[in-house]
């Protein structure tokens, strides 16, 4: 078997995608599970499927990414070439940032390497790909996605996904994290969002807080958007809040945090400027619903006022 590359677009009709990946600066391979061999996530195109929709369900379902950065990188087709038998199809190059569980299917775990090891599904085909990315480099144009999970309206999960950015259907729910954050002394963190936020730019905000990713609890997702956002690390989060709103579940913790005032980090493209404000200043700005999603915390910030 051979392996060729071809500029993106060139072959115009394509069977398969494969996906470069890279995870913590390494290549990440996947073993089936009748095999002992590693390889690239990939597959087939289904049909009424665009290249790019089957990329991002391989590298999901071969590998457990659920947040990445991905682009287009060239066109290849691999076969016989005295006889011409063969395929073409579109590779991929992925950044993956975090890893979940691999569905149940094909794949039995995956590995990062240095270099490709000798014990590959598809030599020809790796071993070409990888060689051609080594010689022109990373696309310079990348594509964020994010998986969610799937919530009802009873805060349960139904089991399908939803894809950051892409339009949910009626009747489903993806679950945030928010994290409400209260000073030893009693003074609130409140966040101002960034400018180019495409929701309540410039806003201010209580807190941290953030989408749940496909397949993380809730706690560890606070917990994550709070250090995240913040720089807080919370040894402690208490539930105070579950509600939906629009097309989210929400579920509201309260952190009380020891931390030097002036330590907290802010994130780049998420916020612009914090304060700590004591506990009456807090009542007089929550009073006037200028706080993004005040409403959630009606029943909390009743409670806290006695």
């Amino acid at each position: 078997m051979v392996c060729k590359t071809y500029p993106l677009g060139e072959l115009k009709e394509y069977k398969y995608v494969v996906i470069l990946s890279e995870y913590d600066g390494r290549i990440l391979l996947s073993r089936h599970k009748e095999r002992t061999t590693w390889e690239t996530q990939g597959g087939h195109i289904e049909a009424a499927e665009t290249p790019f929709e089957a990329a991002k369900r391989e590298l999901y379902e071969e590998s457990g990414a659920i947040q990445y950065e991905i682009a287009p990188f060239c066109d290849y087709w691999a076969g016989n070439e005295e006889t011409k038998e063969g395929a073409s199809g579109v590779v991929f190059t992925a950044k993956i940032t975090k890893l979940g569980a691999i569905p149940e299917n094909e794949m039995q775990e995956v590995k990062t390497f240095e270099e490709l090891p000798e014990k590959l599904t598809y030599p020809a085909i790796s071993t070409a790909l990888f060689e051609k990315l080594r010689e022109t480099g990373m696309p310079e144009e990348w594509q964020s996605v994010e998986l969610w999970d799937v919530y009802g309206e009873d805060g349960s999960v139904t089991g399908d996904i939803l894809v950051r950015g892409e339009e949910i259907p009626e009747g489903c729910f993806h679950a945030v994290a928010k994290v409400f954050v209260v000073h030893e002394d009693g003074s609130v963190l409140l966040m101002r969002r960034h400018l180019e936020k495409p929701a309540y730019p410039g806003c201010w905000e209580c807190g941290a807080g953030g989408a749940v990713l496909k397949g993380e609890h809730f706690s560890l997702a606070a917990r994550r958007e709070l250090l995240e956002e913040t720089g807080i690390l919370a040894d402690e989060l208490k539930p105070i809040y579950q509600t939906l709103s629009g097309n989210c579940y929400f579920v509201g913790y309260l952190c009380v945090t020891n931390m030097a005032k002036g330590a907290v980090k802010l994130q780049k493209d998420e916020t612009i400027d914090y304060k700590w404000v004591d506990k009456e200043t807090f009542l007089e700005i929550y009073d006037t619903q200028q706080l993004v999603g005040a409403k959630r915390l009606r029943d909390f910030v009743a409670e806290w006022r006695k």
